[in-house]
């Protein structure tokens, strides 16, 4: 099962549809106890995770 980045919670088919899912950001269960900050920052990391993907990299941003 995939798991929220954020917060570790497996993610169901309808996590995953709502609104309130952003991949490696937040997740229905989630959102509303991370602040912007905490989102900003994921988000950054997410971007840098798919930077790598991009790039060819591994999964891990150091491999």
């Amino acid at each position: 099962a995939e798991l929220c980045r954020a917060c570790r919670h497996p993610l169901t088919v309808e996590d995953r549809l709502s609104p309130r899912y952003a991949p490696g950001i937040s997740c229905p269960h989630c959102h509303e106890v991370r602040s912007d900050e905490d989102r900003a920052r994921y988000a950054e990391r997410q971007r840098q995770v798919e930077l790598a993907a991009a790039r060819g990299k591994g999964p891990h941003i150091g491999s």
